[in-house]
């Protein structure tokens, strides 16, 4: 979590939940895909998100943006939903050469439609389960 409270004005601002407080704050969700031996620790990616609804965003994206460019895709990207934007950092580290033994991810993350996509990618997975209903 990136909490900006006390901003008002600053571009996708939203209200976004902190599982770790229990709360809704204002500010973004940091997503950040990593390569670790067991021992070291290395970010290859990460996203920064906004809320998908419409009503939890305090601040819209400035209307003047090329939408070529660069800023423009990272912001459209901000939109999306986290099991989303976890597939689209998986998809460009491997794009980018990098490999894998396995995925270790959260057990939020740990749910049977993301495990189908990155079973049929030919990845392994670990991650906690969740109890569910």
């Amino acid at each position: 979590m990136l909490s900006r409270n006390r901003s008002k004005k600053a571009e996708l601002l939203a209200r976004v939940f902190d599982h770790s407080a229990g709360r809704y704050i204002k500010g973004y969700t940091m997503l950040t895909l990593g390569w670790s031996d067991g021992f070291t620790f290395v970010p290859l990616d990460s996203v920064m998100l906004s809320s998908a609804k419409l009503a939890n965003r305090f601040c819209e994206m400035a209307s003047h943006l090329s939408k070529r460019s660069h800023g423009y895709k990272l912001r459209i990207e901000s939109f999306s939903r986290k099991p989303d934007a976890f597939v689209g950092l998986l998809d460009r580290a491997l794009k980018a050469g990098f490999t894998a033994d396995y995925v270790l991810m959260d057990s939020w993350f740990t749910q049977a439609p993301l495990l189908r996509q990155l079973t049929g990618r030919g990845l392994s997975v670990i991650g906690m389960i969740k109890e569910m209903k």
